[in-house]
């Protein structure tokens, strides 16, 4: 998967699906460095509520620094973002 930045420039992931339950979790890996052996590990959960569904992204990060942290939150807060303009209520 290719992923666009703010700035134009683009990132490269790779992963794998560990878990798939239609309309309630979705757990998936993902690197930007296929060489190297660690994979982040990120959960998406689906709750529904009265005016319709919460999505609850967590994302663990070992071993990142605090700024690598602050890069992976401002990563998810812009796909966030741009999935609100394109989602249809």
């Amino acid at each position: 998967m290719t992923g666009i930045t703010t700035d134009g420039n683009t990132i490269d992931w790779t992963g794998e699906f560990v878990e798939v339950a239609p309309y309630e979790r979705l757990v998936f890996t993902i690197t930007d460095r296929p060489a190297e052996p660690g994979r982040a590990t990120i959960v998406v959960e689906l709750t529904p509520t009265p005016s319709g569904t919460r999505m609850r992204f967590t994302q663990e990060t070992p071993g990142f620094t605090p700024e690598q942290q602050q890069g992976v939150l401002a990563g998810w807060q812009s796909f966030i973002d741009v999935l609100g303009q394109i989602v249809v209520v």
